[in-house]
């Protein structure tokens, strides 16, 4: 098992989260940061030997990619690769993990999750998706011999149909730290389904103040 989590986002917790991950999703300039922010995150994340992913996102800064975009599939595949192409130029970029309302609709949408796809099979990288009962995600992705990593959520709260609850919902992120500990700890011992890595949000304190916790108890 794996820590990830969402970076360069201009919260101002990178440097106290990158001690406990294996791996960091990047922003892309896209939805947060820009060329300059990107190249300063890539150079705390290789002093720390985290392993890099990109973290693509809409092109939508004001709302920081938390709210859909209507695009067509091309334009879709296209906004993806540009914002991995762009991190690729100052990192080895290891995987794709969408941010925010690219990464919901991925899940609800497989018209988006296909255009996604094209856009890792065209950097030839794994993606990262939300660790459920998706199978014909799978199936799609199997196609095209793309790999994933499947990802829990230690700070989000969960519809009853696996889905992660909207952010516009009243508790979809965890404020509490023995919660998130505790909701760690339940994906490390009982897995429902196939998990790869937990991912924690840099955007919130108590996120940032679980994650020695949880640190240690993968290390276990």
């Amino acid at each position: 098992m794996t820590l990830n989590a969402d970076i360069g986002e201009g919260t101002g917790t990178d440097k106290a989260l990158v001690p406990y991950l294996d791996w960091c999703n990047i922003a892309c300039g896209a939805h947060a940061s820009d060329p300059e922010h990107m190249q300063e995150t890539v150079e705390l994340m290789q002093q720390h030997g985290v392993r890099v992913g990109a973290h693509p996102g809409y092109p939508d800064q004001e709302n920081v990619g938390r709210i859909s975009v209507a695009m067509p599939s091309d334009q879709i595949t296209e906004q993806v690769s540009s914002q991995v192409k762009l991190l690729q130029s100052m990192a080895k970029v290891e995987y794709i993990k969408p941010h925010g309302a690219l990464y919901n609709d991925m899940m609800s949408d497989l018209e988006v999750f296909n255009a996604i796809l094209t856009a890792a099979k065209r950097h030839q990288l794994p993606l990262m998706l939300l660790a459920g009962d998706f199978p014909i995600h799978h199936a799609l992705a199997q196609q095209l011999d793309i790999a994933l990593y499947h990802e829990a959520f230690a700070d989000r709260a969960y519809t009853p149909d696996g889905q992660l609850l909207s952010r516009s919902e009243s508790g979809a992120v965890h404020q509490d730290v023995h919660l998130i500990v505790k909701q760690a700890q339940l994906f490390l011992e009982d897995p429902p389904y196939q998990i790869d890595t937990l991912c924690l949000h840099g955007d919130h304190p108590a996120s940032v103040e679980a994650a020695p916790q949880i640190r240690q108890l993968i290390d276990c």
